[in-house]
């Protein structure tokens, strides 16, 4: 849960409580006051950390979209889990999808999941993978046509270089041009928990003046 989410809570709760208190609000503000309430305890269920993700943005030549990882907050250095990759602009006339969605399969070149990489909290520093691919290398085959690869970690020539991806057509093999790779995190789903958090104090709020006004 944010932080400003958890500093807000007790004073919600006191809120509310005077609120609903002696003397009796209106029928129709005490139903404002549930929903204001209502809404504060939703933003705890969307801020539990088992919905927690870190979406990244990754871009490379014409290329670009989203890894989708476990984790919350401002990434610290450490070890992240992929749960999803996402193509979201394409040059080379790749699939827009997911590989949740079906369009890529997380897997070729014997490297299969599960997929992680290491965090020094500025850059990515290994892919690490399985399968029987010694190389450090994600790799994601465009479901609707097996020559095309996504590589990341793969430079050109067959070398195992960090930050260089590519979009891999096998035919043409590793003399094919790779890519300097940019990766940075795009969002942290949080927010929405603080937005239902405002909503609910909002309420509260409305419901406090109005009896201010009629008593």
């Amino acid at each position: 849960m944010p932080l400003v989410v958890r500093k807000l809570m007790p004073y919600v709760l006191n809120r509310s409580a005077g609120l609903l208190a002696d003397p009796p609000l209106p029928p129709h503000m005490r139903l404002l006051a549930r929903l204001s309430i209502a809404l504060v305890a939703a933003s705890v269920l969307a801020a539990s950390p088992a919905q927690a993700q870190i979406s990244w943005n990754w871009s490379f030549g014409s290329e670009s979209g989203k890894f989708v990882t476990n984790g919350s907050g401002s990434p610290a250095a450490g070890t992240y889990s992929l749960q999803d990759f996402i193509v979201t602009s394409s040059g080379a006339g790749a699939p827009i999808g997911s590989v949740g969605g079906g369009q890529y399969l997380a897997q070729g070149f014997f490297t299969t999941t599960p997929y992680s990489f290491d965090w020094n909290g500025s850059a990515i520093t290994k892919w690490n993978s399985a399968g029987s691919n010694g190389f450090d290398w994600w790799v994601f085959e465009n479901a609707s046509n097996a020559n095309y690869f996504y590589f990341f970690g793969w430079e050109q020539n067959n070398l195992n270089t960090v930050d260089q991806a590519t979009y891999y057509y096998q035919p043409v093999g590793v003399g094919q041009a790779s890519y300097q790779l940019s990766v940075n995190v795009a969002s942290v789903p949080e927010p929405s928990s603080l937005a239902l958090v405002v909503a609910g104090l909002t309420g509260l709020a409305a419901i406090a003046r109005r009896r201010r006004v009629t008593s």
